[in-house]
């Protein structure tokens, strides 16, 4: 069966050469591709709930909301919103899509938070073509792909047993939280953060010092610096 594919991240050049990984597969086709949050809303809706065309009106999408798309292939950092909450929202428009987040992030950190959030994998961007195919079809039979590392954490959490190295310290911190971290480190002012995240200006400075007090910070500066240089390291 032909597997559709929606291919979403900022960059131009990196959804060209998924596209040129995933050509030589002919159960793979591109189906669609978005650079932001906003653009992968509408496209999947569009492909969700398809409108009239010049012809015979379309067919209504199935109640499940079975999608023409099968297959989402995501990044987290988008220029316009959540990574973690689009996949909420995708899934909220097509409950059996299967989405594979594909992000240079620390997969210590978003590997069990993608979960939380409906994913159903979890794979770094540095990872061969070959890796990328296997992801691809684990995700597709149904399953759940993460790294060995990464599985390994979570049975240990699951079983009780600790893990092999200590969580970073952002680990400590709520989706939420993460967010707004995030968002500091990329210059953005409290006020900002709270346009983005439609929030108060009151509770992004609660979130702030929550910030402060899980990372261990005295000063609003040394916030800035971690979140910049966590920012930096990601890439």
């Amino acid at each position: 069966m032909l597997a559709q594919i929606v291919l979403i991240d900022s960059c131009p050049l990196l959804r060209a050469g998924l596209q040129q990984a995933l050509a030589g597969d002919a159960g793979l086709r591109i189906c669609g591709e978005a650079g932001s949050a906003q653009e992968a809303l509408a496209l999947v809706r569009e492909l969700v709930e398809p409108g009239p065309g010049p012809g015979p009106r379309s067919a209504p999408a199935p109640a499940d909301g079975l999608a023409i798309a099968t297959l989402v292939i995501m990044d987290l950092a988008l220029p316009d919103g959540s990574g973690l909450e689009l996949i909420r929202r995708l899934l909220a428009l097509a409950a059996t899509l299967r989405i594979l987040v594909y992000c240079h992030r620390d997969e210590a950190l978003f590997g069990e938070r993608v979960l939380r959030a409906g994913a159903h994998g979890y794979l770094d961007k540095q990872a061969p073509a070959p890796e990328l195919l296997a992801a691809i079809r684990r995700v597709l039979a149904g399953e759940l792909y993460l790294s060995p590392a990464m599985t390994a954490r979570l049975l240990a959490v699951l079983t009780g047993r600790p893990p092999g190295a200590s969580p970073p310290a952002l680990a400590r911190l709520t989706d939420r939280e993460l967010e707004v971290f995030e968002l500091i480190g990329q210059g953005r002012s409290t006020a900002e953060i709270a346009a983005r995240l439609c929030l108060s200006v009151k509770t992004v400075e609660t979130h702030r010092l929550k910030l402060k007090r899980k990372l261990r910070i005295n000063r609003g500066g040394e916030l800035l610096r971690r979140a910049v240089q966590w920012q930096l390291e990601c890439g």
